[in-house]
């Protein structure tokens, strides 16, 4: 018999998300690159401690960041819309049933993307592997052993290579991280024990299967997403300037709608004078990121922010 989606998912969803540094799905990767760096780091400063005991922790700390990652990929790649959409209900079948699922959309807790990552099985590395392979269509591993630095890539650059140059490899070691996990989390297990070099293997298995999961989303599903800070400063601007169209043709309609040329040129002067205040602002606001490539993008989504703001005012005036 087919389980069914557990109730309170939303709140599941809600707590997790309050434990993240940003508190979004789209934060996952710097949160998964930022919790294994730190394991990495403290891994190598108890090498040489002579305390075993905390080997046993790194199979499990490792296991969980690829959990979270691993819902928080499918999450966002079911959210991506067709074919993703379908094969993702697909996967959790009758899982999800309109009565449970419907309240949830309606409050905007939380997206189908979500339901579907938190309904799927994770406690071997075949039910991570058979959910990519199934949601995305094709053999992760086979597309691993090509999948290469997505900013490499993206640049056509002359280093680009395979992230991965033994695929099998790393497969084992990240079955055995999965084998290590589930006795450590679930047996007092005292005679089991955790050298470094497997708790070393069960992080880098780790870090390096999610490195080449984003390279292959980045090459496939998001490779027209922004990727290198010039594309993102790009992007950032293009969305700025759309937003400023729509709100010079709702400037040019409400003008048009003042019956006077004495409210007509208050409207203009006003409307000057909003956008000298607010381009200051916005450049203020930027000047923290001065010298930083970054500063373009921060500058570019204060600017469609407040442009944001001042169409929604426009579009909202009465009276008239």
């Amino acid at each position: 018999m087919t389980k069914q989606l557990k109730t309170g998912i939303d709140k599941q969803v809600a707590e997790i998300r309050s434990r993240l540094q940003f508190g979004h799905v789209d934060s996952s990767h710097y949160e998964t690159a930022t919790r294994l760096f730190n394991l990495v780091e403290v891994l190598q400063r108890v090498q040489f401690s002579g305390e075993c005991e905390l080997f046993r922790y790194f199979p499990v700390a490792s296991v969980a960041i690829l959990e979270s990652h691993f819902r928080a990929n499918i999450s966002l790649i079911v959210d991506q819309g067709s074919p993703y959409f379908e094969r993702g209900l697909k996967l959790v079948g009758e899982k999800l049933k309109a009565v449970d699922v419907i309240p949830m959309i309606h409050n905007k807790a939380v997206t189908v993307g979500d339901l579907v990552a938190y309904s799927l099985p994770f406690s071997s590395l075949a039910h991570l592997v058979g959910a990519y392979d199934a949601i995305l269509g094709s053999d992760l591993k086979k597309m691993a052993a090509t999948a290469e630095d997505p900013y490499f890539a993206r640049q056509n650059s002359e280093f680009r290579q395979p992230l991965i140059q033994d695929v099998s490899l790393v497969w084992r070691d990240l079955a055995m991280a999965f084998d290590a996990r589930h006795i450590l989390a679930h047996e007092s297990a005292s005679q089991y024990e955790v050298s470094f070099e497997g708790a070393s293997a069960a992080v880098e298995s780790v870090k390096s299967f999610t490195e080449v999961v984003d390279a292959i989303l980045w090459a496939t599903i998001w490779k027209e997403k922004p990727l290198t800070q010039y594309e993102m400063n790009v992007s950032a601007y293009e969305r700025y300037k759309a937003t400023r169209l729509a709100l010079s043709n709702a400037i040019r309609v409400k003008r048009s709608e003042l019956e006077d040329d004495s409210s007509k040129s208050r409207f203009r002067r006003l409307h000057l004078q909003w956008k000298k205040w607010s381009l200051e602002w916005c450049n203020f606001n930027a000047d923290r990121f001065w010298g930083g490539s970054i500063r373009p993008m921060i500058l570019a989504d204060s600017l469609q922010e407040s442009a944001k703001n001042r169409l929604k005012e426009i579009e909202d005036m009465t009276g008239y």
